[in-house]
């Protein structure tokens, strides 16, 4: 039996007075919750510390996400930045290449139709 449960059972068979016994049950109350009430406020007064290191430390780490992610979209934007000049470069290449020999290229393209040309064949 526990000794809270021996103690309702000699108190309620009138072995111990009830004065004392209230006092007794009053006394293991307080012996018993004071401890609780220690553990309580020693948690409560490490809290603003806890809380602070966190903060510290999802602050370092969203600064580390933060200039990660900006590395890397600044290198996908690098890369595509020089495709798209590499790209400009080749068709400014073709224009100056046309430019400067003009009798190549302005030649209409071969078709089917022969010797007439743009024109139907008249029948």
């Amino acid at each position: 039996m526990t000794p809270e449960a021996t103690f309702f059972q000699a108190l309620a068979s009138g072995q111990i007075p009830f004065g004392a016994g209230l006092l007794t049950l009053i006394a293991l109350v307080l012996w018993k919750g004071g401890g609780r009430l220690e553990k309580l406020t020693a948690a409560v007064e490490a809290l603003p510390a806890a809380m602070s290191a966190h903060r510290d430390a999802t602050t370092s780490t969203a600064v580390d996400i933060k200039s990660h992610v900006t590395a890397q979209t600044e290198r996908v934007l690098g890369a595509m930045e020089d495709k798209r000049l590499a790209a400009i470069e080749s068709n400014l290449d073709e224009v100056r290449r046309a430019g400067s020999n003009p009798g190549v290229d302005m030649e209409p393209p071969a078709t089917r139709r022969g010797a007439s040309g743009m024109r139907a064949a008249v029948r």
